[in-house]
């Protein structure tokens, strides 16, 4: 039992100094988490919101985000016109840009400009295959915010995404009291 209970204790310890070693490695590539952000933005306050949370994220992990706009173009329209698309391609960068200067300032994270032209779910999930994001922070609504738990975009994207969505909620306005229904 004494020769048993040595053994136990010598595996204990050397399992002890295998934890440790664990742990630090497990530290070191939580760290690594996430090294690139992407936060898709569609002009409207409700999107906004995820701007700085992204940041929280990217600097308490070091990673880099992209802020993306889609500007809506229809497929195979007879009415796309180039000078309509470079309008709105120019448009969206003046977006960014204006987003990026008010809501990152002198942040020191890494922050890229993205425009497509395109559908909004559709140019978000390939923007984040193509560009290997780690994770997308959005709203739960954009333009089109409803009394629904999700939006539509927010809902296709939770579907293809290639990886973990953070789906920050709009807030609701309060409830009215009930005497006030009743008037």
């Amino acid at each position: 039992m004494v020769t048993l209970a040595r053994s136990s204790t010598r595996h204990a310890g050397s399992i002890h100094v295998g934890a440790r070693r664990a742990v630090a490695r497990s530290r070191k590539r939580r760290c690594e988490v996430f090294t690139h952000i992407l936060v898709p933005l569609d002009g409207s306050e409700y999107s906004e919101r995820a701007v700085e949370p992204a940041l929280s994220l990217a600097e308490k992990y070091g990673a880099r985000i992209t802020l993306l706009t889609v500007m809506l173009r229809f497929p195979e329209s007879k009415l796309q016109v180039l000078t309509v698309d470079q309008r709105s391609e120019d448009h969206g960068r003046r977006y960014l840009a204006d987003v990026r200067a008010m809501k990152l300032g002198t942040a020191a994270v890494p922050v890229a400009l993205v425009v497509e032209l395109g559908t909004p779910a559709e140019s978000i999930v390939e923007c984040a295959m193509e560009s290997q994001a780690d994770l997308i922070v959005m709203s739960t609504h954009g333009t089109t915010a409803t009394r629904y738990t999700l939006g539509s975009t927010a809902w296709k994207i939770l579907q293809d995404a290639p990886c973990p969505v953070l789906l920050l909620p709009v807030p609701r306005p309060p409830a009215r009291d009930v005497a006030d229904q009743e008037r």
